[in-house]
């Protein structure tokens, strides 16, 4: 009887955790606070690697000329940004890039593995 209680109170307890996980569900993501910053003339040097790119957040102003570069140290990555017609693939590769405010998910370009569908960043422009 008393195994069958602690039971029914873990069910109960459980259930509750998961409604309050999904209360949340339809709120939209906010960026992250440790998204790096980057100014005007400043460099942004993306380095990838296991599976992932640091940083993997990163605010840049709109409408300014921003240096891209890729750093893929060791491995074989490739960094593609679609709506931004960028897509670098040779390691210390640099190109210019403009623009407009909004959110750009930047991605692997090369084939690297078993992770490589999850390597993904973002670029938030303000």
């Amino acid at each position: 009887m008393k195994h069958q209680k602690i039971i029914i109170f873990l069910v109960i307890t459980s259930f509750f955790l998961f409604i309050g996980g999904c209360a949340n569900s339809n709120e939209t993501m906010q960026p992250s606070s440790s998204a790096k910053v980057i100014s005007e003339g400043e460099k942004l040097v993306i380095k990838a690697s296991s599976f992932k790119f640091e940083p993997s957040e990163v605010k840049i102003p709109a409408n300014k000329d921003i240096e891209l570069q890729l750093d893929m140290g060791e491995s074989l990555h490739g960094l593609a940004i679609p709506e931004l017609n960028v897509d670098i693939k040779e390691d210390g590769e640099s190109v210019m890039i403009n623009a407009q405010p909004g959110e750009y998910t930047y991605v692997c370009s090369i084939m690297c593995g078993a992770g490589h569908e999850d390597m993904k960043g973002v670029l938030i422009v303000e």
